[in-house]
């Protein structure tokens, strides 16, 4: 999970280095919302697993 976080923020910074900035965006905001998806089950799970 953690690859994929780096792989997607890699082409981001890939593609704001060409100048595609609509594409970039998109990737940015992607990647974003997995990493915040990914965190949110890490809490929840840590969470089950104290409770």
């Amino acid at each position: 999970m953690m690859l994929l976080i780096f792989i997607l923020v890699f082409l981001t910074v890939i593609l704001t280095w060409k100048k595609e900035r609509q594409k970039s965006l998109l990737l940015f905001v992607l990647t974003f919302v997995i990493a915040f998806v990914y965190f949110c089950f890490h809490i929840s799970s840590h969470l089950a697993i104290q409770l």
